[in-house]
């Protein structure tokens, strides 16, 4: 996922490698632009107002920030753990679609909670790729 990280993102100032965790720490540090935020809602197909729901930003602030607009650090974290749920999401399904309906669907798995709904907390994401873990080994509940 991270050699396709900067394609994702179309940053051309990311001036270090993101082969591994610590190359995504340090752009979590420096922070994700809006525009990069935009990259990731265009990756994901998420709307402003779906991720307005899960960041702690509502949708009539994403709506004021310019491009070039830093995110704080927090926020850079999530959004890079779900572009690599998405990520992982597209290749265990073998399908965007798939994976995007799976996503939206209540899932007994998670207490017939929908995937995307647990998108706005850390623990909540680690939960859903764990899950999509079970799926790619055949575990299912």
């Amino acid at each position: 996922m991270t050699r396709e990280l900067k394609q994702i993102l179309d940053d051309r100032s990311i001036d270090f490698e993101l082969d591994d965790k610590l190359g995504l720490i340090k752009l979590s540090r420096k922070g994700l632009t809006y525009k990069n935020l935009l990259a990731i809602l265009n990756y994901t197909s998420l709307s402003i107002k779906d991720i307005a729901k899960i960041l702690p930003l509502s949708e009539r602030q994403l709506q004021r920030y310019t491009e070039d607009q830093v995110l704080r650090t927090d926020i850079s974290v999530q959004l890079l753990l779900m572009l690599e749920l998405y990520s992982r999401g597209y290749e265990v399904f073998g399908s965007r679609e798939k994976f995007r309906r799976w996503m939206e669907l209540p899932n007994v798995a998670l207490s017939s909670i929908q995937p995307l709904e647990l998108l706005d907390t850390s623990l909540g994401i680690q939960l859903v790729l764990d899950e999509i873990g079970r799926i790619e080994h055949g575990i299912v509940a």
